[in-house]
């Protein structure tokens, strides 16, 4: 996967965590370049490419939305009881580890738009917004549409701050509202499942499949995962509910945005968890157990965040055993 970030202090400057190259490969597409802080990024030409690759490949163009429990800003949110279940499963036999979810608890369907992130935190941090560096690439996507994309370029801690304000304006509504931990996410992901065989597979839509397509996510298609063949890439975000959800009826959990988890990678590092995968990974980077990190200061081109959501009183208990 490529990820690009630098600090909040410094959104010009860009460093490589991991130098991974994205070459056009075979597939005959016209490529558009941008110039970000020095550095040159290559993309698929304009939103109306996008729009084609994604009617050729039969993908949707906007999210229904399944009829689900309303949240603030327009969100919606899908229940998930307390159980066990198993974490982790990297294809080998006994990888995964049975892992317990102590309290029910709500998840978004979708990620955080730009919309919901402008509405309270009065400004966009998205490169691909109407005035973020990436605006050539969605200049013909209409400003409703645009509103629904996910919010991108959102280190940890400005996601604290985005949860705080929305707290603040929920306030004695009954629900508080936080990052999901890395369990409660993969938990999510795989749909609720709960046995050691249906936690054993890579992706989670309507059935489970250990193949991925860019036809069934937002990533690069050139690196499809399993048995996939190659697909279209986008080479930027699109609307959220784009492709199909899982199960739960949770949207883009395989690409479109990484999304921060509450978890520190590991004891005794500052870096917090990134699951899901995004729009220029490769597919394996995409799977249900696969995990990256950052510094909470940093902002990375694929970081956005999805919600979980906790009964007001269950939250005040929660933060007293802290």
């Amino acid at each position: 996967m490529l990820e690009l970030f630098g600090s909040k202090t410094k959104r010009g400057d860009f460093a490589m965590r991991k130098n991974t190259a994205i070459v056009a490969g075979t597939l005959g597409v016209t490529l558009s370049s941008l110039a970000v802080g020095g550095m040159v990024f290559w993309f698929l030409n304009s939103a109306d490419s996008i729009s084609r690759q994604k009617a050729d490949a039969g993908i949707a163009d906007g999210p229904p939305g399944p009829k689900l429990k309303d949240g603030p800003l327009g969100m919606k949110f899908v229940s998930l009881p307390k159980g066990t279940f198993y974490m982790g499963w990297n294809g080998e036999k006994g990888s995964a580890k049975k892992t317990e979810i102590k309290k029910d608890f709500e998840i978004a369907v979708y990620t955080v738009t730009q919309g919901q992130w402008q509405e309270i935190m009065g400004k966009n941090p998205s490169m691909f917004s109407r005035d973020g560096d990436g605006k050539g690439k969605v200049k013909d996507i209409k400003d409703e549409d645009l509103k629904q994309f996910p919010v991108e370029g959102v280190p940890w801690n400005d996601a604290q701050e985005f949860i705080k304000k929305l707290n603040e304006k929920e306030k004695g509504k009954g629900w508080t509202y936080r990052l999901p931990t890395e369990a409660e996410w993969e938990y999510a992901c795989r749909g609720g499942a709960t046995s050691e065989e249906e936690c054993s597979y890579h992706f989670y839509f309507e059935k489970p499949t250990n193949d991925l397509s860019s036809k069934d996510a937002n990533f690069s298609g050139w690196y499809p995962d399993g048995k996939a063949d190659k697909g279209p890439y986008l080479g930027c975000t699109t609307k959220v509910g784009s492709y199909a959800p899982n199960k739960l009826g949770l949207y883009d959990m395989h690409g479109n945005v990484s999304q921060w988890c509450s978890d520190l990678y590991k004891p005794g590092s500052p870096d917090r968890v990134l699951r899901g995968g995004c729009w220029t990974s490769s597919g394996v980077d995409c799977r249900s157990a696969s995990r990256s990190a950052n510094f909470p200061i940093y902002w990375t081109l694929c970081n956005g965040i999805r919600l979980a959501a906790v009964p007001e009183v269950g939250a005040k208990q929660e933060k007293g055993k802290e």
